[in-house]
């Protein structure tokens, strides 16, 4: 699940730079891989708390996956411009109903050049179907402001607003949720490590029916490292976050509080102008109090991507 909201957000911040002339893009990805948690939780966004889902097995087992992304954007007027993104991605577990999942990203932008840097308003619709079965669509408007360096680098600061809603067995979840999030790229070409990434951010999620046990706060911190070796292009990504629920839940156990820490090395060969061979390792631990929340998760996926 994290491999699939990462690929979300990473496509909803397309625009998040300085846009070019000839951006439209199309890729589609297909992959296999196995995944293997040690308890029913999934992370449904890109910097929320584990949610458990009742009825789910433990989630293990073999998973194929396809993807596509698209996007485009237009000059307006001035320095006025257009993008639009999209992402459909869907998952599937011959092995393990749990596995199965899907999402469907829609998002337009605005985007006025300021000097040499932007501001953006993007709003967005996520949708979130779990087990074959349909469970989350987020809305959400983001305002940000980014800045693309001559070398490669870019900075960046967004302020998000948005709701989740759930099907009708899950409406206890619905929640209204706010974040600040920024990260800073720094590019070094001639360098062993040829890019550093390092984002931060905090985030409140107020329960839409009164449940202090189900309202959240949270804050997160990641590191991306990227290089060239063996003829692929290699990212390794770690993230830290901390989560601390408002009240106790009904079981008497006390004050949820979550820690989670997560690990991503992901390699890419080209094989063509269009063609790429794409493998990940991937691996998290929540640790959480109480412990029921505890969650040990591992996955790998090989997987081939055109672009066009």
């Amino acid at each position: 699940m994290l491999r699939l909201l990462a690929a979300c957000a990473a496509l909803a911040c397309v625009t998040a730079g300085v846009a070019a002339d000839n951006s439209a893009r199309f890729d589609v990805e297909a992959g296999a891989g196995w995944e293997d948690s040690s308890s029913p939780l999934l992370r449904l966004s890109e910097d929320g708390a584990l949610v458990q889902i009742v009825g789910l097995s433990r989630l293990a087992g073999p998973v194929g996956r396809l993807a596509v992304d698209a996007s485009n954007d237009w000059a307006l007027t001035g320095a006025l411009r257009l993008s639009l993104t999209a992402h459909g991605e869907t998952r599937w577990s011959p092995s393990s109903r749990s596995l199965n999942l899907g999402a469907a990203l829609a998002e337009a932008g605005l985007r006025w050049q300021l000097g040499t840097g932007s501001i953006g308003v993007s709003p967005s619709l996520l949708l979130l179907s779990v087990a074959n079965r349909p469970f989350r669509a987020a809305d959400s408007m983001r305002f940000d402001w980014s800045e693309v360096d001559a070398d490669g680098g870019m900075r960046a600061l967004r302020v998000e607003s948005g709701r989740y809603r759930h099907a009708a067995e899950y409406l206890d979840l619905d929640a209204d949720v706010r974040s600040i999030s920024g990260n800073r790229r720094w590019k070094f070409p001639a360098a062993a490590i040829e890019s550093i990434e390092i984002a931060a951010g905090v985030r409140k999620e107020r329960n839409r029916r009164g449940l202090p046990d189900l309202s959240n706060r949270g804050a997160h911190a990641s590191v991306e490292l990227g290089w060239k070796l063996a003829g692929a292009d290699w990212t390794a990504n770690a993230l830290w976050q901390v989560s601390r629920f408002r009240a106790p839940g009904p079981d008497e156990l006390g004050v949820r509080r979550d820690r989670f820490l997560a690990l991503d090395v992901t390699a890419e060969w080209p094989l063509s102008q269009r063609l790429a061979l794409r493998t990940s390792l991937a691996t998290s631990d929540n640790r959480s109090q109480p412990a029921i929340y505890n969650n040990r998760r591992h996955a790998v996926d090989i997987a081939l991507v055109a672009r066009w």
